[in-house]
């Protein structure tokens, strides 16, 4: 009967290791889903992160192209009116010039004589000369100054004496400058 119970614990051990062993498999695949879920949480809170970045972005983009549009368009208008203002300007500083260019003609048909006919051109003349120079326009000396291309244009290239090579021998059409930048080159006879 020892033998027996010898026996019966052999298999009373092996089922409880059996058992063991079965319930340790059971544990280990009830945490293997715990950990899985726990990263599939942790990679769904990246997600919904990830994705909230990206419609922040996507919203700050939006807003900055908006932004550009309206600068553009402001720009735009901004431009047109410093355009506008500044014809007005010029059109308020020549017309006092074209209302005597008008006083000239009237002169000239009524009949007055050729003195005050000049007198009076001379003086529209530099009305109009000083209009422009309140915009900037300034005439380009070329008299008797050495040809340069970026202020001249040169209409004919000729020998004549008492003239060095590139000297401006005649103006032909004057040139103007608005500040910095040529308007019109002057347009020069020069010397070989």
């Amino acid at each position: 009967m020892e033998k027996n119970t010898k026996n019966q614990e052999s298999i009373d051990l092996e089922k409880n290791t059996q058992n063991n062993d079965q319930h340790l498999s059971d544990h280990e695949n009830q945490k293997e889903p715990e950990h899985i879920l726990k990263d599939n949480d942790s990679h769904t809170e990246q997600i919904k992160k990830l994705e909230t970045e990206k419609e922040e972005l996507n919203n700050q983009l939006l807003r900055t192209i908006a932004e550009f549009q309206n600068f553009r368009k402001r720009s735009i208008a901004e431009r047109e009116n410093i355009r506008k203002l500044a014809t007005e300007n010029l059109v308020i500083e020549i017309l006092p010039v074209l209302d005597n260019f008008e006083r000239t003609l009237t002169a000239i048909e009524s009949g007055a004589d050729m003195e005050s006919l000049k007198s009076g051109v001379e003086m529209v003349y530099k009305q109009l000369h000083s209009a422009l120079k309140s915009t900037q326009l300034i005439k380009i000396e070329s008299s008797n100054s050495k040809f340069e291309p970026e202020l001249h244009e040169a209409i004919s290239i000729v020998e004549q004496e008492g003239f060095e090579k590139d000297q401006i021998i005649e103006v032909i059409q004057e040139g103007y400058k608005l500040g910095d930048k040529i308007i019109r080159p002057a347009r020069v006879k020069v010397a070989k």
